[in-house]
């Protein structure tokens, strides 16, 4: 998937991390670099209700995280909207 919720012991989402940061880890780190490097903190995810207008979501920021009553049900993001647009996901 182009993204991937992270979750803390507890189970409460604590940052998205969209798969194609992975590739963006020098060969020099990729023994050494953790996931959480490259992952977003959910602070930092604007949420938006499914019910939003897709651009006034991305107009938020990307990635974008979809919630229903508390809970992340998915999480919008470049590859996304590429594909809406019918270009190939990156």
């Amino acid at each position: 998937p182009p993204s991937v919720v992270l979750t803390g012991f507890g189970g409460a989402a604590t940052a998205i991390l969209q798969t194609a940061a992975l590739r963006s880890i020098p060969p020099e780190r990729v023994d050494t670099a953790s996931v959480r490097e490259v992952a977003i903190p959910l602070a930092r995810v604007p949420a938006v209700s499914p019910d939003m207008m897709a651009r006034a979501a991305l107009e938020r920021g990307v990635p974008v995280a979809v919630v229903v009553d508390g809970q992340i049900v998915g999480v919008l993001g470049l590859d996304e909207v590429r594909r809406a647009a019918g270009r190939p996901a990156a």
